[in-house]
């Protein structure tokens, strides 16, 4: 459900066909227009099924886990007329990603395994951060057991606000995003900044300018950016990125790949009439200029698959990294 509108805003690029998933298309930055949810700060859909599409007894066994907001939100004396929250003024963005900063500046990092047992300098009051990549987010999701571990969701600037039960490894995190759209940021930074449970995931990529602006030695290490060697070429239909950068006398470099793994940059190089979709495939980032696929005329992402560059399709056209 939505209201009109917020319809009136989306419909007329939602995507046509159902080969993009639409949950996945609506968390993209450019189509929620940067909303992000607030409360509650764990928002999960119960399935009722058992059986679906997406979702069977083995999924309904491990959806039973995940934690729901049972508490209405209070309206009671001193609600101040805003629905029991109080001063809400932290969530103005200027606000709190300057407490994100400050949180990030002054958190421990520590390895996944210290955050979750509370060893090492997870044993402080206050949060930790922990460091990972998209291609290493499948192994930490697994060890916080973040239900999710396709790909990174919730997110807030590349930043993921989890809460790890000391002495097992169950946690849990805030918001309905993924990739863009979606994400939490309802719980103030200032209480974060005292619950010694919490664990801060940040993105060497997508966070890396949270990274640079909490500064420090450790500043330039931590954040990854893309090479400024890098040339960005577009692909004949079917090719693979390594003979692309092979042709121009360079080479692909997969972790630079990710660096084009989104939809702003396919529309600098490609039409992407049909809009931008997500996907998962090992040559995406790309285009589709195939008639015959579902997909024709989208430019497609994924959060699900890491870019390889000898991968091609033969309905699409790569976007590449070369250098």
């Amino acid at each position: 459900m939505m209201e009109r509108g917020t319809w009136a805003q989306v419909s007329s690029k939602w995507p046509p066909r159902p080969t993009t998933g639409w949950d996945h298309w609506i968390r993209r930055d450019e189509n929620s227009g940067g909303l992000e949810c607030v409360v509650p700060e764990v928002p999960r859909t119960r399935h009722v099924a058992t059986h679906g599409t997406n979702v069977g007894a083995a999924e309904q066994k491990k959806l039973a886990r995940f934690e729901f907001a049972a508490w209405p939100p209070s309206r009671g004396a001193g609600s101040g007329g805003q629905g029991g929250f109080g001063d809400v003024s932290y969530l103005l963005r200027p606000v709190f990603d300057a407490a994100l900063v400050q949180a990030i500046r002054r958190a421990p990092r520590v390895q996944v395994r210290d955050a979750v047992a509370g060893s090492g300098a997870a044993q402080r009051n206050g949060p930790v951060v922990v460091l990972y990549t998209r291609e290493e987010y499948g192994q930490v999701a697994r060890q916080l057991s973040l239900g999710f571990a396709d790909g990174p969701r919730a997110t807030h600037h590349g930043v993921i606000f989890a809460r790890t039960r000391r002495g097992n490894s169950d946690a849990h995190q805030g918001g309905g995003g993924q990739g863009g759209g979606g994400h939490s940021r309802g719980t103030p930074l200032s209480k974060v900044a005292s619950e010694g449970d919490r664990v801060l995931l940040v993105d060497r990529r997508r966070a890396a300018a949270l990274l640079l602006e909490a500064g420090g030695a450790r500043a330039e290490t931590e954040a990854w950016r893309p090479s400024a060697k890098a040339r960005r070429v577009t692909a004949p239909r079917g090719a693979s990125c390594d003979a692309v950068c092979r042709r121009a006398g360079l080479r692909c470099d997969p972790k630079e790949l990710e660096f084009a793994n989104d939809c702003a940059s396919l529309r600098a190089h490609f039409p992407c009439e049909g809009g931008c979709g997500h996907q998962v495939g090992d040559e995406i980032p790309a285009y589709v200029p195939d008639r015959q696929a579902a997909t024709f005329g989208q430019c497609l992402v994924t959060d699900q698959r890491m870019p390889r560059c000898g991968a091609s399709h033969r309905s699409t056209s790569r976007l590449c990294v070369c250098l």
